[in-house]
């Protein structure tokens, strides 16, 4: 019987996320004195004896002084926050009252509500984090510690679903069952497109056509916006039209990832900046 409890005990620890145990621990005001305490500790544990201590991030270099922070955040010009267009918060609110069901099945209720206002943006702040980002941890590296922007933050704040199925952009299946809305698609981007291509052009197209199509036409704008921009700022993403027509039938797909990963590859490309400018500088 205790043998039964000691396995279960054993079994148990093994699917917990935090491990207690006793170290030597050195406590404010204690003239540096080291004395054995109790303490918690977040799995996955490494054992040095085992396995070899990573290497510590790289520190930050930081910036010249000669170099403003502030003169440097007016260089560079931050595309991914595009401010509503005209007609966009109204266009959210007229589908709202027919497809908020589904919006909220999929995730995205909050998401596109916050995509209806304008956020200002803190350049200068933006650009004293990037200073501190480090590229091999995708985190801050700060006097007291490392942090960084997680998944649950890109749920909590910007109201993207962190489960569902793959956020990768695939080719439509031209076989779908949806492929007559695909189709609809792919003509009436070839045809905006001849006329400048533009999201208020989009808008202007779609906006009150009605029927499932008006609804995946206003998904297409807000991926391309939100979720999917390219690096042609302002112009429709084709590739997102079989995610689209996906999510508007229900599907859950976790874009918190996408979102995610496209803010460690601009923090670190910004970092990047910031390094050569500092050694141009210095």
């Amino acid at each position: 019987m205790a043998l039964n409890l000691l396995e279960d005990e054993i079994e148990e620890d093994e699917y917990t996320i935090v491990e207690e145990r006793e170290i030597l621990m050195i406590p404010p005001n204690s003239d540096g004195k080291p004395t054995l305490r109790k303490a918690h500790f977040l799995k996955p544990l490494l054992n040095p004896k085992i396995q070899p201590l990573p290497k510590s991030p790289s520190v930050p270099l930081r910036s010249n002084p000669k170099i403003n922070i502030e003169d440097l955040g007016k260089s560079v010009s931050f595309y991914g926050r595009l401010k509503p267009l005209k007609g966009s918060r109204s266009w959210v609110d007229d589908l709202k009252q027919t497809h908020q069901s589904i919006w909220k099945k999929v995730g995205i209720f909050d998401a596109i509500a916050a995509s209806s206002y304008k956020i200002k943006r803190d350049n200068e702040l933006i650009m004293c984090l990037a200073e501190r980002w480090c590229p091999e941890t995708n985190t801050f590296v700060f006097p007291w510690g490392e942090s960084t922007i997680s998944l649950e933050d890109i749920m909590v704040l910007g109201g993207f679903p962190v489960l569902g199925a793959s956020p990768v952009l695939i080719p439509f299946d031209k076989n779908d069952k949806n492929a007559e809305l695909y189709g609809e698609l792919r003509n009436s981007y070839s045809l905006i497109q001849r006329n400048s291509g533009s999201h208020s052009r989009w808008i202007e197209y779609y906006k009150g056509m009605g029927g499932e199509i008006e609804h995946v036409a206003f998904l297409v704008l807000w991926l391309s916006r939100y979720v999917y921009s390219t690096n042609y700022y302002g112009r429709i993403n084709y590739k997102v039209f079989g995610v689209a027509i996906s999510v508007a039938m229900g599907t859950k797909i976790a874009f918190a990832s996408t979102i995610l990963a496209s803010i460690y590859r601009d923090l670190s490309l910004l970092k990047e900046k910031i390094v050569s400018c500092t050694m141009e500088g210095g």
